[in-house]
Parts: C-alpha cells; sequence; structure tokens
C-alpha cells in the first residue's frame, strides 16, 4: 500500500512539473513576435545574436523574438558598410538601437585590438595588437640601452668626484661629455618610440568613435516590419582612413589583405626610419666631437690623427644620411601609394563610384562619367 502511495505521489509530481512548465511557455508566447526584417538595398546581411547565432540574406523573417530583450545585430554586405549594434523591441511598438562604440573603445583601452576582434574585425585587430607590441618591444630594448649609458655617466661622475690629479679630472670630464651627448641622443630616440607607440595605441582607441556607426532603421510598423537603411561605402572615408592611418580604409573596403599589408609595412617602415634617423645622429655627434678635439689640440700628431678621423666619420655621416633619406622617400611613397589604393578597386566594392583609375603601359589614367 505504502509502495502504490508512492508510486502515486511521484507521477503527481512530474505531472505538476510538466503542468506548470506548459504554462510558463503559454505565458511567454505574448512577450515573443516574428518580427520580419528588410532592407532597403539588395544583398544586405543581417546578423542576429543572442543564445542563438542567425544570420542570411535580407528579407529575414525571424520568429521568437522576445520583447524588451537586447540583440547584438550586424548589418553587413559586400557594397555597404559594415553597421554593428544593439536592438531592443519593447511591447509598445518602439524600436532602440543603441551602438557599441564607448564598449569597444574601453575594451581597446584594456587590451589593443581586443574590442575590434569582439567585432568581429580579426585582421584589424590582429594588426593593431602587433604593431603596437612590436614598437613596444623596441621601445623596451632602447630603454634599456638609455639605462646602460645612464649607469656609465654616473660612474664616471663618480670616479671624477674623487679624482686627485688635473690631468685625471681633464680625462674624465672629456669622457662625461661624450657619454651625456650619447645619453641625450639615446633619450630623444626613445622619445620619439614612446610618442610612436603611443600614437599607434590611441588611434586604435578613439576609431570606433568615428568609424563604428549602429544600423540605421529606415522605416518601421506594428512591430513585425521594420525596415534598415543599407550606406554604400564612401570613397571619401576610405581615403581618410588611409591618410591618417596606413591600410584602415583598405580594410573599410573590404580589401583585407591589402589593409594587412599596408598596416603592417607602414609600421616597419616608420620603425626603421626612426633607426635610421637615430644612427644619422649619432653619426653626426661623432663627427663634432671629433672636429672639437681637432680645434682643441695644440700637437701636429694629434691634429693630423683627429683630422683623418674627421674624415672618416664625415665619410659615415654622409653614407648614414643618405640611407636616412631613402628610408624617409621609401615611407612617403608607402603611404602615398596606400591613399592611391584607396581609388582603385572594382566596381563591386563601389555602385556609386563615377569615376576609374587605370594603371596603363603609357601611364596612369583618370576618367569621371559625367
Amino acid at each position: 500500500m505504502k509502495r502504490r502511495l508512492m508510486i502515486l505521489r511521484s507521477i503527481t509530481f512530474f505531472t505538476l512539473i510538466i503542468l506548470s512548465a506548459e504554462i510558463r511557455a503559454g505565458s511567454n508566447t505574448g512577450n515573443s513576435s516574428c518580427p520580419n526584417f528588410e532592407s532597403d538595398s539588395k544583398e544586405v546581411k543581417l546578423s542576429l545574436r543572442r543564445n542563438l547565432i542567425v544570420s542570411s540574406n535580407l528579407p529575414l523573417k525571424y520568429c521568437n523574438f522576445k520583447y524588451s530583450k537586447e540583440y547584438d545585430i550586424v548589418l553587413e554586405g559586400k557594397r555597404y558598410e559594415r553597421r554593428e549594434g544593439k536592438l531592443t523591441i519593447c511591447k509598445d511598438g518602439e524600436i532602440s538601437i543603441r551602438g557599441k562604440r564607448i564598449e569597444t573603445c574601453f575594451k581597446n583601452g584594456v587590451l589593443p585590438g581586443y574590442g575590434t576582434y569582439l567585432r568581429g574585425k580579426t585582421q584589424t585587430a590582429a594588426v593593431d595588437f602587433f604593431s603596437i607590441a612590436g614598437a613596444l618591444y623596441k621601445l623596451y630594448g632602447e630603454t634599456g640601452e638609455y639605462n646602460d649609458l645612464n649607469d656609465r655617466l654616473d660612474e664616471i661622475n663618480i670616479a671624477l668626484s674623487q679624482a686627485e690629479t688635473v690631468s685625471e679630472k681633464n680625462d674624465l670630464n672629456r669622457r662625461s661629455y661624450e657619454i651625456s651627448q650619447k645619453v641625450n641622443l639615446q633619450n630623444d630616440y626613445r622619445k620619439k618610440i614612446l610618442l610612436f607607440s603611443s600614437a599607434l595605441y590611441a588611434y586604435q582607441l578613439i576609431e570606433p568613435l568615428f568609424s563604428e556607426k549602429p544600423p540605421e532603421v529606415y522605416s518601421y510598423s506594428d512591430k513585425t516590419n521594420i525596415k534598415f537603411k543599407a550606406s554604400n561605402r564612401s570613397v571619401k572615408k576610405a581615403f581618410l582612413y588611409s591618410f591618417f592611418r596606413p591600410g584602415r580604409g583598405q580594410f573599410y573596403q573590404g580589401k583585407t589583405k591589402r589593409g594587412v599589408f599596408f598596416s603592417s609595412i607602414f609600421v616597419l617602415s616608420s620603425l626603421v626610419s626612426l633607426d635610421l634617423n637615430n644612427q644619422y645622429n649619432k653619426d653626426v655627434s661623432e663627427y663634432n666631437l671629433c672636429v672639437s678635439k681637432l680645434n682643441s689640440s695644440t700637437n701636429i700628431a694629434d691634429r693630423r690623427k683627429y683630422s683623418d678621423r674627421a674624415s672618416l666619420f664625415w665619410e659615415d655621416v654622409e653614407d648614414s644620411k643618405e640611407k636616412r633619406n631613402i628610408s624617409l622617400y621609401v615611407l612617403a611613397g608607402i603611404w602615398g601609394w596606400n591613399i592611391i589604393d584607396t581609388l582603385i578597386y572594382g566596381n563591386e566594392y563601389c555602385p556609386d563610384k563615377n569615376y576609374s583609375f587605370n594603371v596603363t603601359p603609357l601611364g596612369c589614367e583618370l576618367a569621371f562619367n559625367f
């Protein structure tokens, strides 16, 4: 009898659970709908994310859409700007789409490229991360050399304070002056790399504020029909993006490989130019020190020795100056090539293009359509 009673209780318990689940499901039906997403343009893809990922070309009908819930939404297309935000539909039919720009900026501030990576821009995020990491690694090495020179200068100054003879003090004063010149040059070089690293970091930090806009709603009605406005990619935006940060215009246009190439080669060329400019300044300093010794020497043998050294140092100055100038020309060429490249692409990237830029065996031609 007890066993039958326990079985009956168990059946009753599971029946109540099933009934409560059905009641809960029935109560939620009023909180969901099947909105129809459309666009004013063709070939537009919509991605809607919450627990599941729904991705399809528009028009798209998505059922079980919960009111007052926030959904990650991405609107993109081959000819259109990528727009991302958070979509909410209230029960009264009001639609709210907010951007994720501040959130992306904050995450990029914590870890360079992290917020951009979460937005689905993997290549852009990787370029930002490795560019800043490479610049900081270079800064770390040059800071170590600067500290070593400072330590040598401190040792010489300590020895100078303990020197007893005049000749010893003069020799230590000369060495202190030479090391201090190297310390100043190294410190200037270190500051330039720090400034370059800071510029890379600051750009990826504030970039989402002007390039990451949320999707725009063209029209909607009865909480069921939502029509988005697709924004065509702009040549002016691509030009400006690549003007301030090489490769960014290519990423904006969808030319990912070219974006990676121009971004990487620009950062590498910049670091090489800074290094060659620093070497030029070192050679100039060595030449000036040698000339100073030549002017202060009274011995004929010393003057001849310093004169020969000055000639060699001047050859080094001319050689380093030529290398520095070549690196600057290459850097300027990469920057200019990167800007011109934003104007050279197929019609699949810009449906409203009213000109064409072509390279022919006879040169370059720019044609406008009227």
